[in-house]
């Protein structure tokens, strides 16, 4: 077995990443097109490597998925502006062996 320091060389230890910050999620969005919260901006998902985020009314139904969110929902299902009310999503995020999971509630107003 070798010593830790060899001919006065010491090894350089893996400069270790830093885990990426907490997310913070919105739980209003207005889709009215005046450029204040028109898209759904979760604060700090950038540094997130798995970023899925599934939106669904208040009947279940999927209105929006993305496996890889990038901060870029309009408030819209099937290029329509979804109806003034209450949604509830899911985001999955990972980061090497991170795994968290985010349920919320978002109200949508002025979207249609």
């Amino acid at each position: 077995e070798l010593p830790d320091i060899v001919y006065g060389i010491e090894p350089i230890p893996p400069t270790p990443q830093p885990n990426p910050p907490s997310v913070t999620i919105p739980n209003v969005m207005t889709p009215n097109g005046d450029d204040k919260n028109d898209l759904f901006i979760i604060t700090n998902l950038e540094g997130w490597e798995y970023k899925e985020l599934i939106v669904l009314n208040r009947w279940g139904q999927v209105v929006y998925y993305n496996p890889n969110y990038e901060n870029d929902w309009n408030g819209t299902y099937e290029g329509k502006p979804l109806a003034d009310g209450v949604y509830f999503g899911v985001l999955n995020i990972s980061y090497k062996d991170i795994i968290e999971r985010h349920d919320f509630n978002l109200t949508i107003l002025d979207g249609q």
